[in-house]
């Protein structure tokens, strides 16, 4: 309870009450000019209402004033000393006004930042805005010969997919031709083939009718030279006919030579000798 309400009700009580008489000497603590009450009490600087002194811990250690308990503040936990709840509140303000000082300087730096920076993007924005103008400028000046251009690009386009077409038809029939060519030869080669084997075999067979000639003529002439030497000619052409050939043959075969070599001479042999040696020359 406050003192002022205890001052009220020790006031209606005393009303209520039968009066008390008190010394002079006596304690009296409602009496505020008595020099005792002036010693044990004091006036709250915020508050303005008196209060009791129990310690100098009532006392600012800033403002140097009293103060009531209820209005002074332990600032610090290990420091003993309080101060008043308006040197509290003028001393969280100045921490206040500089925190929100600090806090507007960085926001203006950062602003300034900020505005640094938009000013360099502004001055890149201006500077691809003219390019990309300029760039317009020559699209529209390129825009007027491109066309025509890209419609030439197309008739040569057309006209290369035409001589592609030709040349996939011309290759295809080359291949076509080449596969013909290539089958052709192939007959061919297996043809000639077949023509060498069998010229091969006429060959040999050529060589070994000519050994075989060789061999019959060299027997010939070994038949000869064995008649000749056997038989000579010139009685052969005595004993000739000179008529006709059937005498000369029965001459011819009652002639002393033996049956093998008799088979063995030809009728051209005999027409021959009897051609050279016979007189009448009728054969």
């Amino acid at each position: 309870m406050r003192l002022s309400d205890i001052i009220i009700n020790s006031s209606q009580s005393s009303q209520d009450s039968t009066p008390v008489k008190l010394n002079k000497n006596s304690f009296n603590p409602l009496n505020f000019e008595s020099p005792d009450f002036q010693k044990t009490y004091e006036l709250c600087n915020c508050c303005k209402q008196n209060f009791p002194l129990s310690s100098r811990s009532h006392v600012c250690k800033n403002c140097k004033t009293f103060n009531c308990s209820k209005h002074l503040i332990l600032e610090n936990r290990y420091d003993a000393e309080r101060i008043c709840e308006a040197c509290y509140k003028e001393k969280i303000s100045i921490q206040r006004y500089e925190e929100l000082k600090e806090v507007e300087e960085t926001i203006q730096k950062e602003i300034q930042l900020c505005l640094h920076e938009r000013e360099k993007k502004t001055i890149l924005l201006t500077k691809e805005i003219t390019h990309t103008k300029s760039l317009r400028k020559q699209l529209k000046t390129y825009s007027a010969g491109a066309e025509e251009k890209a419609k030439l690009l197309e008739l040569q386009v057309s006209l290369e997919k035409e001589e592609v077409l030709k040349l996939k038809e011309s290759l295809e029939m080359y291949e076509g031709q080449k596969e013909a060519k290539k089958y052709t030869e192939d007959a061919s080669n297996r043809w000639l083939t077949k023509i060498q084997m069998e010229y091969s075999e006429k060959a040999s067979l050529e060589n070994s009718l000519e050994s075989q000639i060789s061999e019959l003529k060299t027997k010939n002439n070994s038949l000869e030279n064995t008649l000749r030497a056997m038989i000579p000619i010139e009685t052969v052409a005595e004993n000739l006919c000179k008529i006709c050939l059937l005498k000369c043959k029965s001459v011819f075969a009652s002639v002393p030579i033996p049956p093998k070599l008799k088979s063995r001479i030809s009728s051209r042999f005999v027409n021959e000798l009897v051609r050279d040696k016979c007189a009448c020359q009728i054969i």
